[in-house]
């Protein structure tokens, strides 16, 4: 991340910290993805080892850590981590860059409950999301490991 970008991202850091309410504006939240995701798309990395987390949302694999291979920007395969079971459809599951696209859709209709970052690689490491009891719930993006492509 250049100098510039990590200025902007302290200072943005202390303006959500100082903010009156004690939780950070939509406003705030879209600034904060914009300057994550430039720092990511900086990066470069786009073929990476990462694992996902979801809770809530009422699916089948909410609660299960699924390790996700990710080659040239696209999931090539995944691993329930518990139970060493393949998964299917691996492209359908989330890159990187897939969990900034739901974190600001999720900004922008104001379904966005809360929102953390790597401080190394500027991925999304915690996305909470507010919305009817099936569609809330929090993804979780951990140990990310680059690759070569």
């Amino acid at each position: 991340m250049s100098a510039r970008n990590v200025w902007r991202v302290v200072a943005l850091t202390a303006l959500v910290a100082c903010s009156g309410s004690g939780e950070p504006s939509t406003d705030q939240l879209l600034k904060e993805l914009v300057l994550r995701r430039d720092a990511w798309t900086q990066r470069g990395i786009t073929s990476y080892e990462y694992d996902y987390l979801i809770t809530g949302f009422f699916t089948n694999i909410a609660g299960q850590k699924i390790h996700l291979v990710v080659r040239n920007g696209v999931v090539e395969s995944g691993t329930v981590v518990s139970t060493g079971q393949p998964i299917a459809n691996p492209a359908q599951w989330p890159t990187i860059d897939r969990l900034f696209a739901t974190a600001t859709a999720a900004a922008s209709s104001n379904e966005l409950r809360s929102l953390e970052f790597d401080s190394g690689l500027d991925y999304p490491t915690q996305i909470g999301l507010d919305g009817p009891p099936d569609a809330s719930g929090t993804i979780y993006a951990s140990s990310l490991v680059a690759q070569s492509p």
